[in-house]
């Protein structure tokens, strides 16, 4: 069976992933541009087991991908000749072009998924729309349990949703949260202090960073100079604003920002934390939760994130709290910073064990379970769709 998966770059997290997959069927990855400034990875250059076609070097604005990228990528889909693809969203322009495609050429199209109903405020013509694009895929691949409700919702039959999209490379985080433990030099060497949860993301206001530090500020105040720092690791838009609210709540010497730490690095921030947390207003998923748990920590997560039903076992692996409610943020640190060592080690552990569930191989087994489901159905045609149409379609979307 050969499935060609497009992905908007390659990023680190996708390798792993595609080699699970590419031990089970043959696998082309179409990567629509090679660099962009969303995020600043590396180029991923090694470890791939699967084809691997570029489209574009460098394209960074989403005006330009929607006015170059269909004719690229179906070009570049006919050269591949699939017997399935499977397309991240319904909402730009390189999945409703790989749809058009599909639907042309009577290849089976695989909805690749992490949205819930809740994200964001809906639309009824925008939901009809969505419904009449997702009624075209044959089968589809979801984060977890809100994203499957919603694709339900919109009319994929609940027997053709497989989850399991998104997942880490397990090992990488266990592996080298245990090495970063291990070297009595490490914490001095990279400037970390004693004792400090980890909080890592894109600094932009889904994150709902500047509710974290009050709610941190607020926190210290009642638990003394025996609570531990806090660590934001990541970058964006709102550094400066952070910088600045930081500095205004005298947090100047418990806050730490480090930066962006590339893939490789990631591993020891988690390892030498005593806990994760996550605190988004609108968060798909949050793969922070799966990296921070294969490390082995107790997570503090939102119950605004997609993962949340999946992943937190409340008490067992972490703690749930309401993000938009500071209170709540508040009680929330209270109770994880009145927890002993024994009792977060005891959390990281059910938390490792847990995640071992949501590794690389679940999303081989799930999307090749996709694949199936979808060469199985009838193949749905519709007229071909120009360029110009593709472009005011995902706009719509």
């Amino acid at each position: 069976m050969r499935i060609a998966v497009i992905v908007h770059r390659l990023g680190p997290y996708h390798v792993a992933r595609l080699n699970a997959l590419a031990q089970r069927c043959e696998v082309t990855v179409l990567e629509l541009t090679g660099m962009d400034k969303t995020y600043a990875w590396d180029k991923v250059s090694e470890g791939c087991h699967f084809e691997r076609v570029t489209l574009f070097d460098s394209l960074d604005t989403d005006a330009e991908l929607r006015r170059r990228l269909p004719l690229e990528l179906k070009r570049s889909l006919g050269r591949a000749r699939p017997e399935a693809v499977a397309a991240p969203g319904w909402g730009f322009a390189g999945a409703l072009a790989a749809l058009d495609w599909c639907l042309q050429n009577r290849v089976p199209a695989i909805l690749m998924t992490e949205s819930q109903a809740t994200d964001h405020p809906r639309s009824g013509y925008k939901e009809r729309l969505k419904a009449l694009v997702v009624g075209r895929y044959s089968a589809a691949l979801v984060g977890g349990q809100t994203s499957a409700d919603y694709a339900t919702a919109l009319g994929m039959p609940r027997e053709r949703i497989f989850a399991g999209y998104d997942v880490v490379d397990n090992r990488h985080f266990t592996e080298g949260a245990a090495r970063a433990r291990a070297d009595q030099g490490l914490r001095q060497a990279i400037g970390l202090p004693p004792r400090y949860w980890l909080a890592s993301n894109r600094f932009v206001p889904p994150k709902n960073l500047p509710m974290l530090l009050k709610a941190y500020a607020r926190y210290r105040g009642q638990a003394g100079e025996g609570a531990p720092a806090l660590v934001l690791l990541g970058d964006g838009p709102l550094k400066p604003e952070l910088l600045a609210l930081r500095r205004s709540l005298g947090l100047e010497s418990q806050v730490l920002m480090p930066g962006f730490a590339q893939y490789q690095s990631l591993p020891a921030y988690y390892g030498l934390a005593s806990a994760f947390v996550h605190v988004s207003t609108v968060e798909p998923w949050g793969l922070v939760i799966n990296e921070a748990m294969a490390a082995g920590l107790p997570v503090l997560c939102s119950n605004a994130c997609g993962c949340f039903p999946d992943l937190l076992l409340e008490g067992r692996t972490g703690l749930g709290f309401d993000p938009r409610d500071e209170d709540a943020l508040v009680g929330a640190l209270a109770e994880l910073g009145g927890m002993d060592t024994a009792a977060l080690e005891s959390m990281g552990r059910a938390g490792q064990a847990h995640i071992a569930g949501w590794s690389p191989d679940r999303f081989g087994e799930s999307m090749a379970g996709a694949a199936q489901a979808a060469l199985a159905q009838p193949r749905p045609g519709w007229p071909r769709l120009s360029g110009l149409f593709l472009r005011a379609l995902a706009r719509a979307l």
